[in-house]
């Protein structure tokens, strides 16, 4: 239901990061976005996801687990809103 509801988005040339160290949760988040034609990037822990957002300067959202290893999702909130200027 889900899939067939999400469908009728299309968020073509977006693209979402997701900070997920759980390879299931970040298979199903995947999985359900790919049908709305957005990019995702992956990745599984903080210090990635800050790395991540200097190097790709075109991430339109990130979906963030909150207890990712390398250093907490607060941190790496702070750490992004820091290098936003």
């Amino acid at each position: 239901m889900i899939v067939r509801s999400i469908k009728k988005y299309n968020w073509k040339g977006k693209k979402v990061l997701i900070v997920e160290d759980d390879p299931a949760g970040s298979f199903l988040l995947s999985e359900i976005l790919a049908h709305t034609g957005i990019e995702v990037i992956l990745v599984e822990d903080g210090q990635e996801a800050v790395n991540m957002c200097k190097k790709e300067k075109d991430i339109d959202i990130v979906l963030l687990d909150m207890q990712v290893p390398g250093m907490s999702g607060y941190d790496v909130c702070k750490q992004l809103k820091e290098n936003e200027n």
